[in-house]
């Protein structure tokens, strides 16, 4: 059997760049002063004083010291960090089912250091017996102390010279985090107001005996509760507009980068391009469900997040109704909102005071279709007439005070393809494809409300996005090979933040499919098909504060067979940058597809 490989050669081009400069160089001179006063004084005479402190006040200094130091001349220092807390905002309703992902202790490093920061530093975190409580001064000194359990509840060893990142995360026992979130979620009245500190007394960081130095950190950072719910994503930029949009989460092609605009295969499921829909068995029934699970990371200035979510990402049913007519319907989301985070803001008119805000997030628009593909020969004619539905919630939360906005919305959307297949020899097949999707003005009700009384509630019109495209695929044997391009028009969202603007993007994927005993082989690991794919976005739908960005996408995958049908797997990885000190977004998922079929036509038309 003859084979065709094909070569890719890349080229490396290595350069060394090297430099120098003069050391009596005095250009600049006239631009800077110096930071230091220099003055002769002939003779002095120098007056020493020795004041000895009992103790000093230690807090509402904004920093927490913890670590052990010992100095040759005064002896050993050892400082332990109490932190107490106060009730915390929490926002979702009780109705709403909740899951645990973790409790992390978070604190940011301050610039203060004594000791030998190079030699490994051990903390352990217990849980305090008693409330942190000043003296009748207000007062806490260094050396007050508080009961603690004497069993940690976690302990952690890091290097501080070797850190690469601007704070520390301490990841508490989920026994914990679960007893705290279930009386949350309840209302539980041993949680609510001053009696919070009754049930949660605080934490205190007591540094191991072996620790060579004390690191100072600062007290703006507390620890939180990250909850995972039902939703598509947690990304803190779906909180504009209708949120963050949806798309390879589902479907057989989903470890080819997402292809699908010239893309044709008789054992997927491919409804994006509506034409393609006619590519399946004629025989056969398919239905197929689809589910993902990501983990994201977010970077913005000096800030990470990460978080994990997955959830069902699509349903779709389809088959060949009569001769050259083929229909399905799907199921899918369309765009998800969810987002869970705090900030902390200066009160106006009183310097070094500061309030805290947290924003939630949850909802998102789903999209059902109705898909319809014709058949003439080498042609195929598809349209999908879609509707939209969804709602979304914004929250932000100060004290007992809560701020809110719901957004529900619907609207109709159309998608028209057309697919031209051509042989060119007896094994090879050239197919072209085309799409061109309009969506049609979502009517949108907004009410906004404070503290569950509502402020007022209007409705206005969002402009929807529309998009256009084509995409060519080759099969010759065992492999396929396809590239897509698409233009979206996000420009015609109207934005509902003053922070952000939505821009058009240009997409182009590109993805490759290898059988290698096709579907008639004794052999699964023959009836296997292997995947690779990979996309790339720019610039992305978003400006954020006039900053634009681009995004990538990685992915690969096989499927199998599996009693009456096939598990399509795919893994990803991608990532979207505006800047860093904007935001950076990296995201590692799995997405898995199972499509089952039945016999329900006896003769092929």
């Amino acid at each position: 059997m003859k084979r065709y490989p094909i070569f890719f050669g890349m080229l490396f081009l290595l350069i060394s760049v090297f430099a120098c400069y003069d050391e009596n160089n005095s250009f600049g001179k006239n631009w800077t002063d110096t930071a230091f006063r220099n003055i002769m004084v002939d003779t002095c005479t120098i007056s020493i004083t020795s004041t000895t402190i009992d103790s000093v006040e230690t807090n509402g200094k904004g920093i927490s010291l913890a670590g052990c130091y010992t100095h040759p001349l005064w002896g050993t220092f050892s400082a332990a960090t109490y932190l107490p807390y106060t009730t915390p905002n929490y926002a979702t309703d009780a109705d709403e089912s909740v899951r645990l992902d973790s409790v992390v202790l978070a604190m940011g490093y301050n610039s203060y250091s004594i000791g030998d920061t190079t030699q490994p530093l051990r903390f352990h975190i217990h849980r305090l017996l008693e409330r942190v409580i000043a003296n009748e001064n207000n007062y806490i000194y260094n050396n007050a102390s508080f009961r603690y359990d004497p069993t940690p509840l976690a302990s952690y060893t890091f290097v501080p010279n070797s850190r690469e990142e601007s704070r520390i995360e301490i990841r508490l026992p989920d026994e914990f985090g679960l007893d705290m979130l279930e009386r949350l979620h309840t209302r539980d009245g041993s949680v609510e107001g001053d009696n919070f500190q009754d049930y949660f007394k605080g934490l205190v960081i007591v540094p191991d005996e072996s620790c060579q130095s004390i690191l100072s950190f600062a007290v703006n950072d507390t620890s939180s509760v990250a909850i995972g719910q039902n939703i598509m994503t947690s990304s803190p930029y779906s909180m504009f507009g209708i949120g963050e949009i949806s798309y390879g989460l589902n479907g057989g092609n989903a470890g080819m980068g997402g292809v699908s605009l010239g893309f044709r295969e008789k054992n997927w499921l491919n409804m994006t391009n509506p034409a393609g829909l006619s590519a399946i068995d004629s025989c056969r029934m398919y239905a197929e469900v689809s589910a993902f699970a990501k983990l994201e990371n977010y970077r913005s200035g000096g800030s990470f997040n990460q978080t994990f979510t997955g959830n069902f990402s699509g349903f779709a049913l389809a088959g060949r109704m009569v001769p050259h007519w083929y229909a399905g319907i799907e199921l899918k989301p369309y765009s998800s909102v969810g987002y869970y985070f705090q900030t902390e803001q200066e009160v106006e008119g009183a310097p070094s005071s500061y309030y805290t805000s947290l924003f939630t997030g949850n909802g998102g628009w789903s999209k059902f279709q109705l898909t319809n593909s014709i058949l003439l020969h080498n042609l195929s004619l598809g349209v999908n007439i879609g509707f939209l539905f969804g709602k979304s919630e914004n929250n932000e939360t100060q004290s007992e005070i809560s701020v809110s906005e719901e957004l529900s919305g619907q609207a109709w959307s159309f998608d028209f393809g057309l697919q031209y297949t051509l042989q060119l020899q007896k094994e090879l097949w050239l197919t072209f494809g085309a799409l061109y999707s309009l969506t049609t003005d979502m009517e949108m009700d907004r009410t906004q409300s404070l503290s569950d009384s509502e402020l007022k509630s209007n409705d206005f019109t969002q402009s929807m996005p529309r998009s256009f495209g084509g995409g060519v695929s080759v099969r010759y044997k065992k492999l396929t090979y396809a590239f897509d391009y698409l233009h979206t028009q996000y420009g015609r969202l109207k934005p509902t933040d003053s922070r952000i603007t939505y821009t058009d993007t240009h997409e182009w994927r590109a993805g490759m499919n290898f059988s290698p005993k096709g579907f008639s082989s004794s052999s699964i690991w023959k009836r296997m098909d292997y995947k690779l794919g990979v996309s790339y976005t720019s610039p992305y739908n978003l400006k954020i504060q006039g900053h634009t960005g681009s995004s990538w996408r990685v992915t690969a995958g096989f499927g199998f067979p599996l009693l009456n049908g096939r598990l399509h797997t795919a893994i990803f990885y991608d990532r979207a940058s505006f800047g860093i000190k904007v935001l950076e977004q990296s995201t590692a998922g799995l997405v898995v597809s199972y499509s089952i079929n039945e016999l329900f036509h006896h003769t092929k038309l």
